[in-house]
């Protein structure tokens, strides 16, 4: 009972408990003086403290049965992906259909006959990080918060694009929509919540030609390669949204002002823009964008620059 007890958390089940040796009335005793708690149907916590986020997930996954994988928001947790709308006092399960499980209480259920492991914690495996994003993307409060949150993990090499559209294909039908058109941007190149607001806005323009997202340059100057957040090649012309915590897959490279100084001193033009000025003022930034583009238009790369595939150690991340 020892070992159970630390690998759980304090969180048995009534048929583990049996299995230790006690009996139907030794449990109701313990319940019942207060000395221990029933958290959910079956699922007893052997002290009488407010559970922890971790004996939450555990009493879950004990009620839904061992086919159950810890699904959404709470698995987006476990594999590091940060989630503005998560309840730390909930947990999302899914079980396969067969399955009696019903959502109740703190247990937020989903059903499905497509479950795919992304690893096991000390009770319950975990759905993989691209249907957790997913998941939890469909529940986001908008098109900027769904971009924001399948994004990072692309940032940080966590899954690929395919990955996440597979996800997609093989998720609930429930917020659908709002998933589609992130995954429409993030298939153009798009990696952050600033660069969505771009990507709609400059694509209405009737003066701006197709704008490259996140793609990889190799300058004049011999240094790194550079991954600049938008390129329209003909004009010679650098968007940058500044306004992230950290530039798109610039973890492993440099910081965004010696990034902006390489640019320029490559002879590129470079337009830098924050999220909060295309939102209050995207009219105006674009028509900004506009004449610099019409000014710079058919003067394309610095001689030496030029577009280049994704590295190849990027790739393996």
């Amino acid at each position: 009972m020892r070992y159970l007890l630390d690998r759980q958390d304090g969180v048995l089940s009534v048929a583990q408990l049996y299995g230790c040796g006690h009996t139907r009335d030794s449990v109701r005793r313990a319940v019942g003086s207060g000395r221990w708690q029933r958290i959910l149907p079956g699922v007893v916590l052997l002290h009488d403290q407010s559970p922890s986020r971790r004996q939450l997930v555990n009493a879950a996954a004990l009620w839904a049965g061992p086919e159950a994988h810890i699904d959404g928001e709470s698995a987006c947790l476990w594999h590091q992906i940060p989630v503005a709308h998560l309840d730390p006092a909930t947990v999302h399960i899914v079980a396969p259909y067969e399955t009696g499980a019903r959502s109740r209480d703190f247990v937020v259920v989903r059903r499905s006959d497509i479950i795919v492991t992304g690893g096991r914690g000390a009770v319950a495996p975990y759905v993989d990080a691209a249907t957790a994003a997913v998941v939890a993307a469909r529940r986001a409060a908008d098109d900027r918060a769904a971009v924001a949150l399948l994004s990072r993990p692309l940032q940080t090499g966590t899954v690929t694009f395919d990955d996440l559209a597979i996800a997609h294909m093989h998720a609930p039908p429930r917020g659908c929509r709002q998933v589609d058109r992130a995954i429409d941007q993030l298939a153009v190149g798009v990696r952050s919540p600033g660069e969505a607001i771009a990507h709609r806005l400059f694509a209405a323009s009737k003066v701006l030609p197709q704008i490259r997202w996140n793609c990889w340059l190799r300058l004049p100057d011999g240094g790194p390669l550079v991954c600049v957040d938008g390129l329209i090649a003909d004009a010679g012309l650098v968007l940058e949204i500044n306004g992230r915590a950290y530039h798109a897959w610039a973890l492993a490279f440099e910081d965004t002002e010696s990034r902006q100084l390489r640019l320029v001193a490559a002879d590129l033009i470079v337009a830098p823009v924050t999220p909060r000025r295309l939102l209050v003022e995207g009219q105006a930034v674009l028509r900004e964008v506009e004449r610099a583009y019409v000014a710079n238009a058919g003067r394309g790369l610095p001689a030496g620059g030029e577009v280049v595939a994704e590295p190849v150690s990027r790739l393996a991340a």
